[in-house]
C-alpha cells in the first residue's frame, strides 16, 4: 500500500485497517437511527444534546444551562445500554488510544 503520511490522523489510519463494507446506506444513517431508538427512552433536550444539536442560547453545557449533567449522564447511558440488546448487535471494540508520538 502507499506509504501513510506522518499528517495522517491516527483514527483515519486506523480506519484503513478495517475490511471495507458495501452497504447501501443514507449518510448519517448511524445518526438517525440513534435518534429514533432514543426517543422514548430520553428527552428531546437530551438527545439533542447527545448529537450536537441546539440554538444558539440554548446550548447544554454553558454554566446558565438547567440541564444536570449527572442526570443526563445517567440517563443517556441507561438509554443507550438499552439499545443494543434491544438491536441484536454485538458491541465491538472501538477505536484504541493515538498512538505515542
Amino acid at each position: 500500500g502507499a506509504p501513510i503520511s506522518y499528517t495522517t490522523p491516527w483514527d483515519t489510519i486506523y480506519l484503513q485497517g478495517l475490511p471495507r463494507l458495501h452497504w447501501q446506506l443514507p449518510p448519517n444513517f448511524n445518526r438517525h437511527y440513534l435518534r429514533s431508538a432514543l426517543i422514548g427512552r430520553l428527552s428531546a433536550d437530551a438527545i439533542d444534546a447527545y448529537l450536537g444539536h441546539w440554538e444558539t442560547g440554548s446550548e447544554p453545557w454553558w454554566n446558565g444551562s438547567c440541564l444536570d449533567p449527572l442526570a443526563y449522564k445517567a440517563r443517556t447511558q441507561d438509554a443507550i445500554a438499552h439499545l443494543f440488546p434491544a438491536a441484536d448487535w454485538p458491541v465491538i471494540e472501538g477505536f484504541h488510544a493515538a498512538p505515542d508520538a
